[in-house]
């Protein structure tokens, strides 16, 4: 079955690293912290379903349901970043970080 994904409206913080506060929606809420830049055509995919780029679903958050679920990021040029993690019905919080490939 997929996965439905909402992409909630959310705060950002003024400082680096980009922190997202949870939405005050009901339901799980997966915040993503990102350390560093942002690097162009990054995307965000969780449980095979792509969200779109990392710095849109950082800024906007996402809600999930309880349960464990994958989180991947990849953009060219850097190492992908995969995370599983468990929802339990309070705020989750990722932080991703990039690497660039050593090629």
């Amino acid at each position: 079955m997929r996965l439905a994904m909402l992409i909630m409206g959310c705060v950002l913080s003024a400082c680096s690293p980009r922190v997202v506060e949870a939405p005050k929606a009901p339901g799980v809420s997966l915040v993503i912290k990102v350390d560093g830049s942002v690097p162009e055509q990054s995307r965000v995919t969780i449980d095979d379903e792509v969200l779109g780029a990392l710095d849109f679903v950082a800024e906007h958050g996402v809600r999930v349901p309880a349960g464990t679920h994958r989180m991947t990021v990849t953009a060219p040029g850097y190492l992908p970043f995969d995370r599983a993690f468990q929802a339990t019905g309070k705020r989750v919080v990722v932080n991703v970080s990039l690497r660039q490939s050593p090629e």
